[in-house]
């Protein structure tokens, strides 16, 4: 009997698929980066700027990551929707597991979030 992929395991490979390795990592790091500081903001949306300064990055660093994105993801100017509606599973993540979840957990979790 074959092993059924989880929904998860499923959506990085996808992106494997679409993107290759090093894109999907990528992907999965800004994800995480920008899921992160928009928490930080209240769960409000941020822009380019607000990312940089959270990761206390160049402001040419927040806008070449935020193009990056745009260039893979064109009808998504940033990932704040997809972040946004994923704030009650996240929660839900936190409560089920009583601990933050790592940076990964965050980026594989918004990664299987529809856009």
């Amino acid at each position: 009997m074959a092993r059924q992929r989880s929904p998860l395991s499923t959506a990085i490979l996808d992106l494997g698929r679409r993107f290759g390795y090093r894109k999907t990592v990528w992907i999965l790091d800004f994800l995480a980066g920008w899921a992160l500081a928009v928490r930080a903001n209240d769960w409000q949306p941020i822009d380019a700027e607000a990312y940089a300064a959270y990761w206390k990055l160049s402001r040419a660093k927040g806008f070449r990551d935020q193009q990056t994105w745009r260039d893979l993801f064109p009808d998504e100017p940033t990932p704040n929707e997809r972040i946004i509606r994923a704030r009650a599973e996240y929660e839900r993540l936190i409560a089920e597991q009583q601990r933050e979840p790592s940076r990964a957990e965050i980026a594989a979790f918004i990664a299987t979030m529809p856009a």
